[in-house]
Parts: structure tokens; sequence; C-alpha cells
């Protein structure tokens, strides 16, 4: 038989009710059928199981562990109604949106960061400044005789006071 050499034994659809339909691809009678046939739900090779029975069927054999090491890969064909594709899309938009806005603060951080750079050199130049006033030798002689003539002069009123 054909469907026996494909390997899968077993094919199951759901029609809009929720109500499922294994074929056993592999019973005999189907030899009887041809391709172009409608199998009944009534036909050997179909078991119909309702989708309460098959909610309980699935979270029985989750519950078992059974689902554990399941290879689903054979054969199944995620349906795809555009809504993976649009949601793939919406957090491609919002991936990029949050690397913009990375960037930009990025950015601000560097800004930000040469802005202090900057103020602390100028800070330190300030503090070299203070500590070490840049003055010519006249000027501090300058301002000794200054200070010594400020010193007889008040000297010289304590006297004139006390006297």
């Amino acid at each position: 038989m054909v469907l026996r050499q494909e390997g899968e034994q077993y094919s199951a659809t759901r029609d809009e009710l929720g109500t499922w339909r294994v074929l056993n691809l592999w019973n005999n009678e189907l030899q009887q059928v041809g391709p172009e046939d409608d199998i009944p739900d009534d036909h050997p090779a179909v078991t119909v199981i309702t989708e309460g029975a098959f909610i309980a069927l699935v979270r029985e054999a989750a519950q078992t562990g059974f689902l554990d090491n399941a290879d689903l890969s054979g054969g199944i064909i995620p349906v795809d109604d555009g809504s993976m594709q649009e949601d793939l899309e919406k957090v491609s938009r919002e991936l990029e949106s949050i690397k913009v806005e990375f960037n930009d603060l990025h950015l601000n951080n560097l800004d930000k960061d040469r802005t202090i750079f900057d103020l602390r050199e100028k800070n330190e130049d300030l503090k070299k400044k203070a500590e070490k006033p840049e003055r010519s030798e006249s000027f501090e002689l300058q301002r000794e005789a200054m200070d010594n003539i400020v010193r007889l002069v008040g000297v010289h009123e304590i006297g004139a006071n006390n006297g």
C-alpha cells in the first residue's frame, strides 16, 4: 500500500467545530478507498474525537510526562494565518525603536562624559592657578612696599593718638 510507505501511520485533522478525525493510514481497509473518495466517520480507519476528549487526552499525556520527550517534528506544519508575520514585524519595529533609543542615550551619555571631562580639566587648571598665582617680581616688591607704608602710617597714628 502506498500510504504505508510514507512512514506516518496516523494523520489527524480538526474541523471548524473542533472535532478531530484521526485516520490510520496503515489500515488495510483503506485499500478499497480511492484517492479522491471521502472517507466517512464510521470507516474502521477513522477515529472521531471531540474537542473536549482531545483536550483531556493531551492533558493526561502532559501530566504523565509522555509529551516531554515526544518528537513532534514529523509532518507537523504550523498554521500561519498571517498573525505570526504581523507579530514578527511588530517585534522587529519595537526592536529597531529600542536600538535607536539606546544609541541616542549612548550618544547623550558620551556628550555628558566629554562635558564632565572638560569641566574637570578646567577645575584642575583653576586649582593650579589659585595655588600658584602668576605675579611678577616687581609686583611682589610693590605689594611689600605698600604693606610697609600702611604699617608705618598705622604706627604713626597710634603714637599721635596716645601722646
